[in-house]
């Protein structure tokens, strides 16, 4: 239509700034800026001007025991580092998530702990790094998909076979005293009835297989 003209500044300014943010547990978290500004690292090395309260984040490929492994942060746009040992070391505060806006100088990203910065705290959701630990951010990167798929598996066993305790005692009595049975389940706990289960049930479908 005559007179109009379409808004085209949505996010333009999250895009040219670079953002860095000190979570309240220490993790640091760099916008996709900040992230492609240093070259899209798969590593980085921190370091700390004690005097002039600069963090600096100097991107590397080639992992060492001074870097740190770098993580997408589920599907968004930001990425994350470890940083626990590293605010308690200098005294940065993490009580409340600080957002920075960040620079390049030379071949990397400082942050200046004086500058004005914003509270970024605000609600998490289970994809976001709050839930996060440092152990999983510092492990390789088969390592997490390997867990994930665990807790995957395990949610679908669970979603397809329940594990309750008459599901348990109907397949081991197959064969069995169920007087035997019953004795058996009251000695497992909830988890290991489940586990229990899911090894029946793989025999189970072995067994098929041979059948077949």
């Amino acid at each position: 239509m005559d007179g109009f003209e379409v808004f085209e500044k949505y996010h333009s300014r999250s895009v040219k700034e670079l953002y860095v943010t000190i979570q309240k547990r220490g993790t640091i978290s760099l916008n996709r800026a900040a992230f492609q500004a240093m070259g899209n690292p798969k590593f980085a090395e921190l370091l700390f001007n004690r005097t002039k309260r600069l963090i600096g984040i100097r991107p590397t490929n080639s992992p060492t025991g001074r870097t740190a492994p770098i993580r997408k942060q589920g599907q968004s746009e930001s990425y994350l580092i470890a940083g626990l040992t590293f605010t308690k070391e200098y005294d940065i505060d993490s009580s409340v998530a600080r957002r920075y806006v960040a620079t390049m100088q030379e071949n990397m990203l400082v942050v200046d702990l004086n500058s004005p910065s914003t509270d970024a705290t605000g609600p998490r959701s289970r994809s976001d790094d709050s839930q996060t630990t440092q152990e999983e951010l510092f492990s390789q990167p088969n390592q997490v998909t390997d867990k994930q798929n665990a807790v995957s598996n395990k949610e679908a066993v669970e979603r397809s076979h329940p594990a309750t305790e008459s599901e348990v005692a109907e397949t081991i009595s197959k064969g069995s005293d169920n007087a035997f049975a019953n004795a058996f389940l009251q000695q497992l706990s909830e988890e290991q009835k489940r586990a229990f289960l899911e090894f029946l049930l793989k025999e189970k479908d072995q067994g098929l297989k041979k059948a077949k």
